[in-house]
């Protein structure tokens, strides 16, 4: 486990999901993709629950991406537009809701410098 301040310092790349990157796949605005490849890796963290320093609003912005919360600022909006496009049916599994241990590995997200 990590802080969350090392997922922060980390690029974020989906290469299952979006194989030529983020960036060039014409989902998310120019915006968008900034907020993603900046803090995406924070996010995807949160969801294997592999940060060891989570906070109040690490929780509510997974809440928002789960849709159980009303998405209320700027990182939330494109974290739930995210999960809706790599995820269509919308679940969330309960266990990252709740910060019980998850096992995600045969998604193959990566982070690179």
């Amino acid at each position: 486990m990590n802080t969350r301040e090392y997922f922060l310092g980390r690029k974020f790349a989906d290469p299952v999901h979006y194989p030529y990157g983020i960036e060039k796949s014409g989902d998310f605005s120019v915006k968008e993709v900034r907020l993603l490849q900046s803090a995406g890796g924070l996010f995807k963290a949160l969801v294997d629950a592999r940060v060891s320093n989570p906070t109040a609003d690490d929780q509510q912005l997974l809440e928002a991406a789960a849709g159980t919360r009303e998405v209320t600022t700027e990182l939330e909006r494109v974290y739930r537009k995210y999960w809706l496009k790599t995820h269509p049916t919308g679940y969330v599994p309960s266990m990252i809701l709740t910060g019980g241990a998850t096992d995600f590995s045969s998604d193959s997200y990566s982070y690179s410098d």
